[in-house]
Order: structure tokens, then C-alpha cells, then sequence
């Protein structure tokens, strides 16, 4: 689910747009981070 995001960043800092880059990348880890702390207050409940 994070992988696509991801890689659009790491593609857009090596063609030069760092602004761009760096946006999907925190996209891409504020996803990851959603997911996991979903996941663990899920189970801390059970």
C-alpha cells in the first residue's frame, strides 16, 4: 500500500524536484505509520 507512494518519490528526487519528492515521501510514511498505529490499538484491544 506504501510502495507506490514511495516510489513516486524516490523517482521525483532523482529527476531534480525535491519539493515534490519529499511531500510524497512524508505521504508515504504518515500512511505507514496510520496503518501501524491502527493495527496496534487493535490488538492492545483484544
Amino acid at each position: 500500500m506504501c510502495g507506490v507512494p514511495l516510489t513516486n518519490a524516490v523517482r521525483d528526487i532523482m529527476s531534480g524536484d525535491l519539493v515534490s519528492g519529499i511531500a510524497r515521501g512524508m505521504e508515504a510514511v504518515m500512511s505507514a505509520v496510520a496503518i501501524g498505529s491502527g493495527t496496534a490499538v487493535i490488538l492492545q484491544l483484544m
